[in-house]
């Protein structure tokens, strides 16, 4: 019977190299994404502030043309300037440019909440790795105990 329960304890040594192994990694890939989450987090802010300035910017440049919008009712040349400059500032590429700004912060949460989701299931298979691996030291500890009442009868 202490041949068997010696292979029974190699086997479950064994078992947690093996676990101890899969944590190493485990813990590296944890480490790799929350560093890539940090960085994505950080470039988020600057996407952020480029959005805030263009809207500053486009606020701006209105306010600067709202004393031109007053004098469009006298001249021309106020009225073709005030018209073109609106345009402008209400047009397609500053459309394109806001409207690409929030595609790319849509596209950048969704990837943090997917390095998240990726970091809390790494997370969970630690734990779950190590609650096997203190189940297997007790099983362990049990075996030898055994072993050690054989050898004393």
């Amino acid at each position: 019977m202490s041949g068997n329960q010696t292979d029974q304890i190699n086997q479950l040594k064994n078992m947690i190299r093996s676990n101890s192994s899969q944590i190493s990694n485990l813990n590296n890939s944890i480490t790799k994404m929350q560093r890539a989450q940090e960085s994505l987090t950080q470039f988020r802010k600057k996407v952020v502030n480029s959005k805030s300035s263009v809207q500053n910017i486009t606020q701006n440049q209105n306010r600067y043309l709202a004393p031109v919008k007053e004098l469009k009712s006298v001249s021309k040349c106020a009225k073709n300037y005030s018209e073109g400059m609106s345009k402008t500032l209400s047009g397609f590429g500053t459309k394109l440019v806001a409207a690409a700004l929030q595609g790319l912060l849509l596209k950048i949460d969704i990837k943090l909440r997917m390095y998240q989701a990726s970091i809390s299931a790494a997370k969970a298979s630690v734990n779950q790795l190590k609650t096997l691996t203190d189940n297997h030291n007790s099983a362990i500890r049990q075996l030898e105990k055994l072993l050690k009442e054989a050898e004393g009868t």
